[in-house]
């Protein structure tokens, strides 16, 4: 599915320069005209964004407050809005440099040199957004903590996560190993379908913690001092391995 998707885009791309060859001056004016508002709506947006954002909170919120887009975008703390600003500043410099040099090559006659200067501004916007995308996807997704474990699975390592099956679904996607839900209770579904085992609590967790098998739990940032105490006051092995996001990763082994 993902190599058609590829190719999709590909053909996508070759219709839209084919496009640009047939089409007359005025709807390429146009079109360039559309790409620097869109320039300059984002230097706007760069310029009042600490303004809008002043009741953002100070840091992230746990995962289960994160459910949805629009409450992500609630949920995005203030330092975050403000790298994003870079981030605005710099589409907001492509679009209007490029879209300006384009226009003028158009109105030159010179329509590939201007298709050139179009598909020029995409390269640091381009990279604006995967840069974006590596700095906030650890608040999103599990997987780069899925992948921290994978290099330390063996056939004893036992994995359990503090949350629901919905907040941790990226853990069934990379994570190489089943794992269990730690205080939270199945639904009405699971129990039918025997799936109840996968749900345990918090005096099983611990037993397991003192058999010298590796054990791995991943919390939330807020939930670290409650089991700090718990397992220090039982076992007294206590290790706090990894950090991803708002992601804690807690273990018996080192």
């Amino acid at each position: 599915q993902d190599y058609y998707s590829m190719s999709m885009w590909g053909a996508f791309a070759l219709w839209v320069v084919l496009a640009w060859d047939r089409m007359p001056r005025a709807p390429r004016l146009a079109g360039i005209a559309v790409l620097i508002l869109c320039g300059i709506a984002a230097a706007v947006l760069a310029l009042v964004l600490p303004a809008i954002v002043t009741g953002s909170f100070g840091q992230w919120q746990e995962a289960t407050t994160r459910s949805t887009a629009w409450q992500t975008l609630q949920t995005i703390p203030l330092h975050t809005w403000m790298r994003f600003r870079v981030m605005f500043a710099i589409v907001a410099a492509a679009l209007i440099i490029c879209g300006a040099i384009a226009y003028y090559l158009t109105m030159r006659n010179r329509e590939r040199f201007a298709l050139i200067a179009i598909l020029a501004a995409m390269l640091p916007i381009g990279l604006s957004c995967v840069d974006g995308v590596r700095k906030v996807a650890p608040f999103f997704s599990l997987a780069d903590v899925a992948r921290f474990l994978n290099q330390r699975l063996d056939d004893r390592t036992q994995v359990f996560y503090e949350g629901s099956m919905h907040g941790g679904s990226s853990l069934v996607f990379y994570l190489k190993r089943e794992f269990y839900l730690v205080n939270q209770q199945p639904e009405h579904f699971e129990e039918q379908h025997g799936a109840a085992a996968k749900y345990l609590d918090e005096q099983t967790l611990l037993s397991r913690w003192t058999t010298g098998t590796p054990v791995y739990l991943i919390v939330e940032q807020t939930r670290v001092p409650h089991w700090q105490r718990v397992i220090t006051e039982r076992v007294h092995v206590y290790h706090q391995v990894a950090t991803y996001g708002t992601a804690v990763v807690l273990s018996n082994q080192l």
